[in-house]
C-alpha cells in the first residue's frame, strides 16, 4: 500500500509540475516582427527544457529564414 501511494504522489508531482510549450514561429521576420508575430529568434530565446518549437508562416513557401548578424543567442 505505501508503495502504490509512493507511486500516485510522484505522478502527482511529476505532472504538477511546469509543462513544456509549444512556441509557434509565424514570420521570417527576424529583425522587426509585427505585433503578435513570433520570430524564431524569439521562440529560440523563449526556449526552455521540453519545450518544442513549430512553424506556422502563412503564404506559399519555401520560406527562407535569414540568420541574425549576432547569431541565435
Amino acid at each position: 500500500m505505501r508503495n502504490l501511494l509512493l507511486a500516485i504522489l510522484g505522478f502527482v508531482v511529476s505532472t504538477t509540475g511546469t509543462q513544456a510549450l509549444i512556441i509557434t514561429v509565424t514570420t521570417t521576420d527576424n529583425v522587426s516582427p509585427l505585433p503578435g508575430q513570433t520570430s524564431l529568434k524569439q521562440a529560440i530565446a523563449g526556449l526552455h527544457d521540453g519545450d518544442t518549437i513549430r512553424f506556422n508562416i502563412p503564404g506559399q513557401g519555401p520560406f527562407y529564414i535569414q540568420t541574425p548578424t549576432d547569431g541565435y543567442l
